[in-house]
């Protein structure tokens, strides 16, 4: 499946379940109204209005995922319809509960919220391609999988409890499914790959990857 991002723009001016805002299931982007926006998935696409808070909504469905966008001034796109990553699918205004144009995008991976950052930057990183057998085998920055992180997360916590006084994460001493490049992550492997004297050989390299494997975190 093709992935893209829902705007050009980047612009985040409220984030996935902050501090003040727990409830936050979504990304707010900013966005005058008329910004084009974009399907970030293929999919089949459901419409409505009208909605008090959502106002104008378009939903890209694909399986068990779906891509949601909120407040749209304008729709391109049918009830049923399908559509492809990187189409333009509306454009973004005010409509709903909002005080400003701006774009309200969510994600949900079989009925679940999921932050939309890091699953934009997971889906849309291209696999780096493996070296061949004459130029030495596997590549050491081996990509990882979602399920894969979680699992690489979830061992290192409970093998190393003490990392979340010891290695830098976001408040709440949690981290999140962030992509294999995601700061979080880097900071746990990094920090494993030193207390195991391990020289660092990528985030998922082989050689990482295996010793993960001796103590018990089998990927």
């Amino acid at each position: 499946m093709a992935y893209a991002y829902p705007l050009k723009s980047r612009h985040v001016t409220s984030g996935y379940r902050t501090k003040s805002r727990p409830n936050h299931r979504a990304l707010d982007y900013r966005a005058r109204t008329g910004t084009p926006v974009y399907a970030a998935m293929d999919g089949t696409v459901a419409t409505g209005s009208g909605h008090p808070n959502a106002g104008n909504w378009i939903e890209v469905r694909r399986g068990g995922d779906l891509a949601g966008y909120s407040h749209l001034s304008r729709r391109t796109v049918r009830p049923g319809e399908k559509v492809n990553a990187g189409d333009k699918i509306g454009e973004s205004g005010a409509t709903g509960r909002a005080f400003g144009a701006h774009l309200h995008f969510y994600v949900k991976e079989n009925g679940r919220h999921v932050n939309p950052g890091p699953w934009l930057d997971q889906v849309n990183r291209p696999k780096p391609k493996s070296k061949s057998k004459s130029s030495g085998g596997m590549s050491t920055a081996d990509w990882l999988s979602r399920a894969q992180i979680r699992k690489l997360q979830s061992g290192l916590r409970r093998k190393y409890p003490a990392y979340r006084w010891s290695v830098k994460v976001r408040r709440g001493s949690r981290i999140t499914v962030d992509g294999i490049d995601g700061p979080q992550t880097q900071a746990w492997v990094r920090e494993f790959q030193k207390r195991t004297g391990l020289k660092a050989d990528g985030i998922a390299g082989p050689k990482t990857k295996a010793e993960l494997s001796r103590r018990g975190i089998n990927l």
